[in-house]
């Protein structure tokens, strides 16, 4: 049978009313509810979202659990968000990153970047879509040789960064890989990448 918050009571960490069990986290005494069950033995629950507005590098390698991160600034040259190297502890975390401006228009080798940092062994897999404002598209696969994806808001050849781009990161367990699913805003025209669109440095410091 299912368990149903009727049947759990006391302890600390969590609250009961007659409308089910809510778990969350404290803050100066205000209780932020992430997760409930309800009477009827449903799970509800609340992801964890970051708002940001950082011009500076971004640092998620310490991140263990399923997050979003909102950033609603200009994504700067040379600015890095640096991911969690994979390991099969971090089985099951979903890491999604949303630009919400227009990031810095630079070369790749000064752009923005996300991804793995220089000095770990994971790679990066999955695919790239880039879409433009003039209702083009180009799509490419990532091959497990790269370590980051470079921004920049109109390039046709790079991993977009134009508000709207949505980048996600699947860590499926494994000690080698992160599963990427992009699907990237530019303004130019007519996307096409090419090589330019990632690179096996990773971003972050080495």
């Amino acid at each position: 049978s299912r368990i149903k918050a009727t049947h759990l009571r006391g302890g600390g960490g969590h609250s009961y009313s007659d409308s089910g069990l809510t778990f969350g986290t404290s803050n100066s005494g205000a209780v932020s509810t992430k997760m409930k069950l309800d009477n009827a033995g449903n799970l509800h629950a609340r992801p964890a979202i970051t708002l940001s507005t950082s011009t500076s590098d971004i640092d998620l390698t310490s991140t263990a659990y399923s997050t979003t991160l909102i950033l609603d600034a200009v994504m700067a040259a040379g600015q890095s968000i640096t991911l969690p190297q994979p390991t099969a502890a971090l089985a099951g975390m979903v890491i999604d990153i949303h630009l919400m401006q227009d990031c810095a228009t630079t070369p790749n080798t000064t752009g923005p970047a996300i991804g793995l940092a220089n000095g770990g062994s994971g790679v990066l897999k999955g695919s790239l879509t880039l879409m433009s404002t003039g209702a083009n598209m180009d799509v490419v696969a990532i091959p497990s040789s790269q370590k980051a994806l470079w921004l920049d808001s109109d390039s046709e050849k790079m991993s977009g960064g134009a508000a709207g781009s949505h980048y996600q990161f699947i860590y499926a367990g494994g000690t080698t890989t992160v599963y990427v699913k992009a699907v990237a805003m530019t303004s130019h025209a007519t996307p096409a990448l090419d090589a330019n669109y990632a690179f096996g440095g990773g971003s972050g410091t080495s």
